[in-house]
């Protein structure tokens, strides 16, 4: 909080080696609040996150003929994590489209431009 106090100990020493003296001081601490930005994760890791095969396997090259899971199902998924992650609506005609790791790829760089 903003204007909260706390004691912060002060030692001191003299000109002489003699033990160090204790001085306290009321010093006002300002809080630091940080806001962690959601990053979106990369395409590769959503995708592989959403179609629960190891990240590994996700390439640039990929698509739905070698990925496993990236059936019907795993596609209609895939196209509403890209949604919710990104903040970005995929039509009707862009759903058929994105087929591969590439096309998913410039779709988001896309709509995320503006």
């Amino acid at each position: 909080m903003l204007g909260r106090r706390a004691l912060v100990t002060l030692r001191r020493r003299g000109r002489s080696s003699g033990p160090a003296r204790s001085h306290r001081r009321a010093v006002v601490l300002p809080t630091l609040s940080l806001t962690i930005s959601h990053v979106p994760p990369s395409i590769e890791s959503l995708i592989a996150s959403t179609l629960d095969i190891p990240a590994e396997q996700v390439t640039p090259e990929s698509d739905m003929t070698t990925l496993q899971n990236w059936d019907s199902l795993g596609h209609i998924n895939l196209v509403l994590a890209i949604e919710e992650t990104y903040g970005v609506i995929v039509d009707e005609d862009a759903v058929v489209e994105l087929i591969s790791v590439r096309a998913i790829r410039e779709f988001v760089e896309r709509a995320t431009a503006t």
